[in-house]
């Protein structure tokens, strides 16, 4: 039989599977610009991530809530959420050192989210936010305040300290998982910040410093529209957990001399810097346009604090072991 000859291979579904690739790898591109922030401002191309402080604190293993001493100036606070006792963790922000720990007594640790630490007719407070609630089930979320411990001779901290208040509330639409909270002195106010709204939502509360007769209502303030939707690629990098890296985790308020405030406010993607003067309402500056600030990328960025300088704060995250970052506000 004469052989016949070998037919060459078509090349014809080549091309349109070449098309295809490019076409999808575009189509992606051009998501990620069209969904990424509305925002004039990004974080700064040439950011160099520096290298962290580990906490020496072994119990800190999910770090939720971080908070500038307003007593000394080397010291931040740390608390742990859901599962873990009901302590406060002194450390040195220089050095990671383990400053000692606090007993929050007569209180449970339900789900701590977050911490804050102020000063208020001339006394020294920190102000534990239990108030997470990943399902939504809770019917009292928890506010609870302590006067800021002193350390010992030696820069120690130990024993207990007794809440003066138990602001105890309820959100007026239902319950809410809340993650970012923190204290307005000159409006005396605690702003409270949901996290997994499709618009995180702007709540406050009036500061006291005793426990309310009743429980309090917040006042719904607004939403915040400027913290972006996760692009194609983040989609296809992150799947379901996406939609998480947008969501509010953590919240800090910072005054300063010329009256203004800045507010950080940190997701699991980014830190979000607003500036509020005093005549402004929190609606108008959480629904404005926030500047951009780089953060290393982290397992579980739940906590920041500004630092005393008015120029940097202090970031960590959850897990083992934990890193704290001092990163710069202007970059």
């Amino acid at each position: 039989m004469k052989n016949k000859p070998i037919p060459k291979r078509s090349n014809s579904f080549i091309r349109p599977l070449i098309r295809a690739i490019l076409g999808v790898i575009f189509g992606l591109i051009a998501a990620s610009l069209l969904t990424c922030h509305r925002t004039t401002n990004t974080p700064a191309s040439n950011f160099v991530t520096p290298e962290p402080v580990i906490l020496a604190q072994s119990e800190l293993n999910e770090l939720s809530g971080l908070a500038s001493s307003t007593i000394k100036t080397n010291v931040l606070w740390g608390l742990n959420d859901s599962g873990n006792g009901n302590y406060l963790f002194a450390f040195d922000k220089n050095s990671g050192a383990d400053l000692g720990k606090i007993e929050v007594k007569g209180v449970i640790n339900v789900d701590w989210e977050d911490l804050a630490a102020f000063t208020i007719d001339g006394q020294h407070w920190l102000l534990i936010a239990d108030v997470g609630d990943n399902y939504a089930e809770r019917q009292l979320a928890h506010l609870w305040l302590v006067p800021e411990p002193q350390a010992n001779a030696q820069g120690q901290y130990a024993g207990a300290v007794q809440p003066a208040a138990d602001i105890a509330y309820r959100y007026p639409e239902g319950a809410r998982d809340v993650e970012s909270v923190d204290v307005d002195v000159p409006g005396r106010q605690i702003i409270i910040i949901s996290k997994r709204d499709p618009l995180p939502r702007i709540y406050s509360l009036p500061i006291v410093t005793a426990s309310p007769a009743t429980v309090l209502i917040p006042e719904f303030l607004g939403d915040i529209p400027q913290l972006g939707r996760p692009s194609a690629l983040d989609r296809i990098r992150f799947g379901q957990q996406a939609e998480w890296r947008f969501q509010p985790t953590a919240l800090d308020i910072q005054a300063l001399p010329d009256g203004s405030q800045n507010i950080l406010l940190l997701t699991y993607k980014q830190a979000y810097l607003f500036n509020k003067q005093p005549q402004q309402s929190w609606s108008a500056i959480l629904g404005g346009i926030p500047k951009i600030l780089s953060t290393p990328e982290l397992p579980q960025a739940e906590a920041l604090a500004f630092d005393q300088d008015n120029l940097s704060y202090w970031l960590t995250s959850e897990r083992l072991p934990t890193p704290l970052y001092r990163l710069p506000i202007h970059e």
